[in-house]
């Protein structure tokens, strides 16, 4: 038997197709959510901010002032922060050059296991990292030389969640005075203000 067709038929089709308008607006606006900074670059800090090499330096100790320092700023809730973690653990460092870690979140075993591998790690809330360091996203990494210029600030590979994690080249490029890119950052963010911006829903980044 054919459907009677009619008025009410008409507004029942209309309403369904905004009960699907609605789930599509939904669906892309969760789906773009979750990949915000994981196929996207995230904001990186002005090089030439003066406060930024300023709080980074503040770090070193006295019998460090003449050394290569090397920044590692993540998030422990950050998966692509935590590949950075392994890298660190396991992988060959430089003997030469002060690395620490500038840690937000983690417990005290990552911490502990960061510490064996020879980094000096300095544990921060979310919006110390941002008010002290005016960092606001992870994994970041940071290059300052022996005078206290910062050298580098970015990501540590050329595309999301890269295998080909750079930061040991990036540290042997600079202080072979060649030039280098400062490559993107993908990761997450760490400041509030910036969650809020990227993720208004709270889907990502649960408040």
């Amino acid at each position: 038997m054919r459907p009677v067709s009619g008025l009410k038929g008409g507004w029942n089709e209309r309403i369904a197709y905004a009960i699907a308008a609605v789930w599509v607006a939904v669906f892309l606006t969760v789906g773009a959510t979750l990949t915000v900074g994981h196929f996207y670059t995230l904001p990186r800090p002005d090089t030439s901010d003066p406060a930024v090499a300023t709080a980074l330096n503040s770090m070193r100790k006295e019998e460090q002032a003449q050394s290569w320092l090397a920044v590692h700023i993540l998030y422990a809730d950050c998966r692509c922060s935590q590949r950075i973690f392994e890298h660190l653990r396991l992988d060959a460092r430089p003997s030469d050059v002060v690395e620490k870690v500038l840690l937000v979140g983690g417990s005290e075993t990552l911490k502990q296991q960061l510490a064996d591998a020879g980094f000096e790690v300095i544990s921060l809330k979310r919006e110390e990292l941002a008010d002290r360091f005016g960092l606001t996203a992870a994994p970041l990494f940071a290059v300052l030389d022996p005078s206290g210029t910062l050298r580098y600030l970015g990501g540590y590979t050329g595309r999301k969640q890269g295998l080909d994690v750079r930061d040991t080249r990036i540290l042997a490029q600079l202080r072979d005075e060649q030039l280098v890119d400062e490559l993107p950052l993908f990761g997450c963010a760490v400041a509030q203000e910036l969650q809020e911006l990227l993720d208004p829903l709270s889907i990502k980044y649960e408040k």
